[in-house]
């Protein structure tokens, strides 16, 4: 499940919320859509050939540093 990524979603929460985010995040920002669709490409690209049954956490919020 993604973090705090900046969906269409997420940008329902009021301003005031939403400023609180960054703050609270080790990344100190909302992670992106595109990040997210980076790494996809990634493991379904030739250049992850190795790549099986791997579980990739791409979350810009407090799972980054567990």
């Amino acid at each position: 499940m993604p973090g705090s990524i900046d969906t269409h979603m997420l940008q329902t929460l009021s301003t005031e919320t939403l400023s609180h985010f960054p703050q609270t995040l080790p990344m100190t920002r909302r992670g992106a859509v595109e990040e997210n669709a980076n790494v996809t490409a990634f493991l379904l690209s030739d250049e992850a050939p190795c790549v099986w049954e791997a579980s990739v956490p791409v979350a810009a919020d407090w799972h980054a540093t567990s």
